[in-house]
């Protein structure tokens, strides 16, 4: 993955964001990245996934109630101020 922006969750915890390893010209991915301390990624969790898999992903785990009603308010207000961003 080339990361272009990382977020920082404390403890080792990071999130990239960046182009997709598997075809870094066209797709973007995003990944849940738990560094070890030689640099290399913990077994725990450090999945990859590809950006236009996030939605189903979501609705998914909406659909079952996997979210806190925070966490679903959360994103509701990430969302929102994408939108405003991306249609001013």
């Amino acid at each position: 993955m080339n990361v272009q922006h990382t977020l920082n969750l404390g403890g080792g915890h990071l999130i990239e964001l960046g182009e997709s390893t598997w075809d870094p010209q066209n797709a973007r991915s995003i990944r849940d990245r738990w560094p070890t301390s030689t640099g290399g990624f913990s077994p725990r969790s450090s999945s990859e996934v590809p950006i236009e898999s996030l939605v189903p992903m979501l609705n998914f785990a909406a659909q079952h109630d996997e979210l806190s009603a925070a966490e679903c308010a959360e994103i509701i207000i990430a969302l929102a101020d994408s939108i405003r961003r991306q249609h001013p």
